[in-house]
């Protein structure tokens, strides 16, 4: 895929793979499980990093919405709430303390940690998470179920504390 090809060639490619992306029809693009995985690598790296800012820019204009009389999201739900668990994986990584422990010290969150964060409130509200037809056929989608049990395996007892685990849980949840 494209995404692959760039990941091996990203040394030489850099900053303007941005500027590639933002000519193509990304909104017409279905990603298969592998991009998916690969953009939640992305997201993993260093905030400044060019691959966590196209993660960025191409999560942000993926066609999340449903079309003009349809039931159904253009994107599967399960690759949704596969993507959901990509953003909340990154969300841990990169949130760094916890709020207590920034009021209680001198520790200052750096404005890129606050823009991701931002970043990933929005992305996550873009998201189609809940079954629309309220059935449980979601076994003939290709993506892995995320699952409750997925969430307390990933996340442990963190959830119970973090505004972003719990509204994911609370939506990926059937």
């Amino acid at each position: 895929t494209l995404l692959e090809c760039l990941q091996e060639n990203f040394g030489f490619v850099g900053g303007t793979a941005l500027s590639l992306f933002r000519r193509l029809p990304i909104e017409l693009w279905i990603p298969t499980e592998d991009s998916v995985e690969l953009l939640r690598r992305w997201l993993c790296t260093s905030l400044d990093a060019p691959q966590c800012k196209l993660a960025q820019y191409i999560i942000d204009h993926l066609n999340w919405a449903k079309g003009p009389g349809e039931e159904e999201p253009f994107l599967p739900l399960q690759l949704q709430r596969t993507m959901a668990l990509c953003i909340v994986e990154a969300w841990v990584q990169h949130r760094g303390p916890s709020l207590a422990a920034l009021f209680s010290s001198v520790h200052r969150y750096s404005k890129a940690r606050l823009s991701f964060q931002t970043w990933c409130w929005q992305a996550l509200f873009r998201l189609q998470l809940r079954n629309p037809r309220g059935d449980l056929s979601l076994d003939l989608l290709p993506f892995e179920h995320p699952s409750m049990a997925t969430m307390r395996e990933l996340f442990g007892d963190e959830r119970q504390v973090d505004p972003v685990l719990s509204y994911v849980e609370l939506l990926v949840s059937d």
